[in-house]
């Protein structure tokens, strides 16, 4: 019941748009970019984004209509990941 429920009716709206909000900034305070879930989005709606396993999530408009905007500099970066970035920059440096 629960794998038919969640792959044929999937969440609601409301609980996907949560999902988006609440996934990106986990991705942004781990380090990744801000604005890259809002990217993927917009792709998969000009890929297309519908049908299949998508039948079962909001249009990728809607998501993006829904996904709030956090900027880059509103997620403190870990220190960890600062630590890494300079890592980074420094074995760069020509």
């Amino acid at each position: 019941d629960v794998v038919a429920s969640l792959v044929k009716n999937g969440f609601s709206k409301e609980a996907e748009y949560e999902a988006d909000a609440l996934g990106q900034r986990i991705a942004a305070a781990s380090g990744y970019e801000a604005g890259a879930l809002r990217r993927f989005l917009q792709r998969l709606g000009k890929d297309g984004g519908s049908g299949g396993l998508m039948s079962t999530h909001p249009a990728p408009a809607d998501r993006l209509e829904n996904l709030p905007d956090i900027g880059s500099s509103s997620v403190p970066k870990p220190a960890a990941i600062e630590a890494r970035d300079a890592r980074f920059r420094a074995a760069t440096r020509s």
